[in-house]
């Protein structure tokens, strides 16, 4: 079973790295997204990414949406698993999901804004 931790470092982490020369990830990003991202099993999922990326998948009782710094998820029951090619910033990956009733929304909101390279939340009640 995967952490929100690691699906939230693996989406900011495959849609944070700018284009290369050559159009190739940093290695860490390739190993990051070579491992399934969980996502919360049964949910529709909304989550702000820290830069514009573009995705579409619809099937399987799934629905993946991906447009400017938003992208939102529709899972099926627990245990679904889906490849989606993403674009971001000039290059292309693919992600793996895989629906998990252990992973909440917040969760990986939480570990999209903390993870690193990625913009810190704005001030606020709580947060600073």
């Amino acid at each position: 079973m995967f952490s929100s931790r690691v699906a939230g470092a693996v989406l900011s982490a495959a849609l944070v790295f700018p284009a290369v020369a050559h159009a190739q990830l940093p290695p860490e990003v390739e190993a990051a997204i070579a491992a399934p991202i969980s996502v919360p099993a049964g949910q529709i999922t909304t989550v702000s990414l820290p830069v514009p990326a573009e995705a579409s998948y619809s099937g399987d009782g799934w629905n993946v949406s991906a447009s400017g710094t938003s992208a939102t998820i529709t899972a099926p029951a627990e245990g679904g698993q889906i490849s989606v090619p993403v674009s971001a910033q000039g290059m292309n990956a693919t992600l793996t999901l895989v629906a998990d009733g252990s992973v909440s929304e917040g969760d990986i909101q939480d570990e999209i804004d903390g993870a690193e390279g990625a913009p810190a939340p704005a001030p606020g009640p709580g947060n600073g």
